[in-house]
């Protein structure tokens, strides 16, 4: 139950205004009340399908990755993106994103 509560105050914190760290949203959870660590925020962020893009963490969209072939999508960098997608569907997961 604390987790649910936790991982939505995140999204609702996402949606309020830009974070760019985890140790930011770290803080922002303490201020609400949760006592959370990097290492759990880091897998809630995982869990929930948030990913940074432009130095600031971006929600999810709402048609999932699996929809079209994508396994999973890491930033490598600021401007720089790994995905990992089905054999012969990475031309089709580039016009996606």
């Amino acid at each position: 139950m604390l987790k649910e509560k936790r991982q939505q105050t995140i999204l609702d914190l996402i949606r309020a205004r830009n974070m760019e760290t985890q140790d930011e949203l770290t803080e922002s959870l303490s201020k609400k009340g949760f006592s959370a660590t990097q290492s759990s925020v880091s897998r809630d962020l995982d869990e929930l399908g948030i990913i940074k893009i432009n130095g600031h963490y971006s929600l999810p969209q709402t048609q999932t990755k699996q929809d079209f072939g994508l396994f999973n999508l890491e930033a490598a960098g600021e401007n720089l993106i790994v995905a990992s997608c089905g054999s012969g569907l990475a031309s089709a997961v580039c016009v996606r994103i």
